[in-house]
């Protein structure tokens, strides 16, 4: 795998317990050295395998959209971040909409969590403060709405 440049080596440093001796003398410390794998970033596969296995996160946009029924009435529901491959995004998920149950939809984001594997971000907004964030032209809304994201629910028609 090191050969074809899939994984690399880094050596990493440690420090054993020290040793008491009979004599007076100072505790000596033997260093430890390990080698850890890790996966090289410059693999010309890695955009592939990251998709690879995020792609059995969600079956369907049907299907996410289905655990968010009961949180209220949501009209848009954004993917980015995590679920578009890219790590750069302020958040993973968006949700906007009326009459939301927080507690609901902080529950269903633990679900999902649980089933990924990793922690989220995401905001919560109504509907009236999204649309003052959007006539604002918002920074935080435009880093979502400028780069790669996936509507699941699209009720209020945004860009």
């Amino acid at each position: 795998m090191e050969s074809i440049g899939f994984l690399k080596v880094r050596k990493a440093a440690g420090q054993l317990p020290t040793q008491k001796t009979k004599k007076k003398k100072k505790p000596q410390r033997d260093s430890l050295r390990s080698r850890l794998w890790c996966l090289d970033q410059d693999f010309f596969y890695v955009d592939h395998l990251r998709s690879l296995f995020n792609a059995d996160f969600f079956v369907s946009r049907d299907e996410l959209a289905q655990k968010f029924k009961n949180c209220g009435r949501i009209k848009l529901l954004i993917l980015s971040g995590v679920f578009v491959q890219e790590g750069g995004e302020r958040v993973d998920m968006l949700i906007v909409g009326d009459n939301l149950k927080k507690k609901l939809i902080e529950k269903t984001i633990n679900t999902i969590e649980s089933e990924i594997g990793r922690e989220l971000r995401y905001a919560v907004m109504d509907s009236i403060d999204f649309a003052y964030r959007t006539h604002s032209s918002d920074k935080f809304l435009r880093d979502i709405l400028d780069y790669t994201h996936k509507k699941i629910i699209d009720k209020i028609g945004s860009q």
